[in-house]
């Protein structure tokens, strides 16, 4: 959570299921035969219900991801999917990773809910953009603060894999096109806040 800090997370839900080992396959996860899918499903539906967020952010469910973070993508969809009524979020993907190629990303194949629209536009943030005296601090040494304090991962620091100028957004097809505008707006309004690139 020390990581999580850094950048202004305040609230963290815990859903204790079993982290067994890194592997490509959601299928034993989002089935239930190793995670308990409806505890997760009726915590999800709990949770969004009671926040009334506007935005949910996944990770790119891209066939290289890890299994659990692909279910915890197809989870979230099948959450909003659920929503009833004009209150559902906006969700998207994000991608740090300089392999992933996140503007190829379509579907993961066989969840048809993970499906990008195809008329909504990539959405990027420059976290080369620097700030500070003499400009010497970029967002790519936030990001390294966090890795640093999340220390089961720090093997990333050395990684020129998560080492990129961007970072990119996909909307989700289960969105509607009014999504869209909102979408682009938030892009614009992360532009002026805090430090933009020409600062």
């Amino acid at each position: 959570m020390e990581a999580g800090d850094i950048i202004g997370i305040r609230q963290y839900y815990f859903f204790d299921q079993l982290d067994d080992y890194y592997n490509l396959n959601p299928i034993p996860y989002v089935t239930g035969k190793i995670w308990d899918i409806p505890f997760i499903e009726k915590k999800l539906d709990q949770i969004l219900a009671a926040k009334q967020y506007d935005f949910v952010i996944t990770m790119l469910p891209y066939a290289g991801q890890h299994g659990h973070h692909k279910t915890a993508a197809i989870t979230a969809l099948r959450a909003i999917q659920r929503m009833k009524g004009q209150k559902r979020p906006i969700i998207i993907a994000g991608s740090t990773y300089k392999d992933e190629k996140p503007e190829a990303f379509t579907m993961l194949e066989g969840f048809a809910e993970t499906k990008i629209k195809n008329n909504a536009p990539s959405f990027y943030l420059d976290v080369s953009s620097r700030f500070g005296r003499g400009k010497q601090v970029s967002y790519q040494v936030v990001a390294q603060w966090v890795v640093a304090a999340y220390k089961s991962q720090g093997d990333m620091q050395q990684n020129h894999a998560y080492i990129g100028d961007k970072e990119t957004f996909r909307l989700f097809d289960i969105n509607d096109d009014a999504a869209i505008i909102k979408v682009t707006g938030l892009f614009e309004d992360l532009k002026k806040s805090g430090f933009s690139g020409k600062q």
